[in-house]
């Protein structure tokens, strides 16, 4: 009998061991499970009753989590921007649109938040995940910081700077007559965004790096680079609500990221590309100063943020690197789409670009001389034409129907003496407003009015929908499909 019990007994502890081990478990899960109800059940509470921003209206659920944006946002891609566009018709200018922000509906208000010298503007943290690389001026979270950055590139980009590169910028426009003169000897239907970003990606690597890709010279325009971009700008939602994936990609092997598909494999060549530029850079002489005015201007942009004046923390490699690669990205997707849009609605109304093309032939009717950006800035119907190409405040106060395509509102108020670039804000405002602004400004100018003057073209299966901005997906993007304008060229006119 006890030598039974010494078999048994044994066998009968492990069991009630077991079920005493299975509980503790079920006690420990149920206590986290308790402890985490209470945690989220106590922050909304928070949020809606005693946060700073609970006085203000918008709708509960945003106010309570991130996942009402991240829904807009990734879920449905992009969306975001038009659902807070309701929410202020539903609760009026000032709006809390997630947990810790407001949202501001009043275009008399956009230069005190976008505020200049002598006011400091820090960047929202949170809103630099967005860019995937930590280094660029453009993710610069502190306003000291980010102004010390920006002053190594002023003179780089300044006009004085600018006005040398336009004969670069001229070239590649008369590169692009050449290829609509192609276009139109073979009847080819051209995808005229494709080869706006071709010709603005060239213009930047040719001006800024000093080493152009000729991506107008590719029979399918195809840009690695540009691919590059709109995939880093497709993820820019994702990364803003994951910022530790960008973080984690950076440590993986190049190799093992070009596995991960077509468009990392750009990324990583064209980071591969850049990063070579910036090495070769570093080991060149230096520019001795680049905030000095009257110095000699660096040759590119690694010269610049190179020079002996740049702290050495401010010219690693990898900051060189994020610094070229934000402002590729930054200058030619943006103003190629800029060109696009600005030619889909002169062809969509022939009377607009006849009356510009009389405008500029009227000015400068000797043929072969091309004339300047400060020539072509004059003109009353161009200015118009390229402000109106950007998408600037939709208020209907401002700018009544601002669907429409309307050179003439521009026109109209400089003659009643109303200042309407006060809300042109497509380039920013205050100490972060854009760095390339006169250079978009040149490039948009020599480009338009180069093709005005010397192409016949019918748009081909593009309507509004296509150009119009439905989504952001880190630029305006349509309500469905891409961001596309495809044309025809029926003539050729010798300048």
């Amino acid at each position: 009998m006890e030598s039974v019990k010494s078999i048994t007994l044994p066998t009968e502890r492990p069991a009630l061991q077991k079920i005493s081990l299975e509980q503790s478990y079920l006690k420990i899960g149920l206590l986290l499970a308790l402890i985490t109800t209470v945690f989220f059940v106590t922050r909304a509470v928070y949020r809606l009753l005693f946060h700073p921003l609970s006085g203000f209206p918008g709708p509960k659920l945003a106010a309570i989590s991130h996942l009402y944006e991240f829904y807009y946002d990734v879920i449905r891609g992009g969306t975001y921007i038009k659902k807070i566009d309701l929410m202020h018709q539903r609760y009026g200018p000032i709006i809390r649109i997630n947990p810790r922000e407001l949202h501001i509906k009043d275009s008399h208000y956009y230069e005190r938040i976008y505020a200049g010298y002598p006011h400091r503007r820090d960047k929202d943290p949170s809103s630099t995940a967005i860019f995937t690389t930590p280094l660029p001026m453009v993710a610069t979270v502190h306003h000291e910081h980010h102004r010390l950055r920006r002053s190594f590139l002023n003179n780089f980009f300044s006009k004085r700077s600018i006005k040398e590169m336009e004969p670069c910028i001229q070239a590649k426009a008369n590169r692009l007559i050449s290829v609509f003169r192609t276009a139109y000897k073979s009847g080819t239907v051209l995808e005229l965004h494709r080869v706006m970003s071709a010709l603005t990606a060239d213009v930047v690597t040719t001006c800024c790096f000093g080493a152009s890709h000729s991506y107008l010279d590719q029979k399918t325009f195809e840009n690695q680079m540009i691919d590059a971009v709109n995939y880093v700008l497709s993820m820019c939602h994702i990364n803003k609500f994951l910022p530790l994936i960008p973080k984690l990609l950076r440590l993986v092997p190049q190799r093992l990221l070009r596995n991960m598909g077509v468009y990392m494999a750009d990324v990583i060549t064209v980071t591969h590309l850049i990063r070579q530029q910036a090495l070769e850079s570093l080991c060149k002489t230096k520019v001795t100063d680049n905030t000095d005015a009257d110095a000699p201007l660096a040759s590119t942009i690694f010269d610049a943020l190179a020079a002996t004046n740049v702290p050495k923390q401010e010219k690693s490699a990898y900051r060189l690197e994020d610094e070229a690669a934000a402002i590729f990205g930054a200058g030619t997707e943006t103003t190629s789409r800029a060109l696009s849009v600005a030619l889909f609605f002169l062809l969509s109304e022939r009377p607009l670009m006849l009356k510009l093309r009389e405008e500029l032939e009227a000015h400068f009717p000797s043929s072969g001389i091309q004339p300047s950006s400060t020539q072509l800035e004059k003109l009353p119907y161009l200015t118009p034409v390229s402000q109106s190409t950007y998408f600037v405040h939709m208020d209907p106060d401002i700018f009544p129907h601002p669907e429409s395509f309307n050179p003439e509102r521009w026109v109209e108020a400089s003659k009643q003496g109303q200042y309407l670039n006060r809300f042109l804000v497509a380039f920013g405002k205050g100490s972060r407003q854009c760095l390339g602004i006169n250079l978009a400004y040149t490039e948009l100018y020599l480009i338009l009015a180069t093709v005005v003057c010397s192409v016949d073209m019918k748009l081909v299966e593009t309507t509004v929908e296509n150009i119009q901005m439905g989504r952001d997906l880190g630029h305006p993007a349509p309500k469905k499909g891409g961001f596309a304008v495809k044309v025809m060229v029926t003539g050729i006119r010798d300048i």
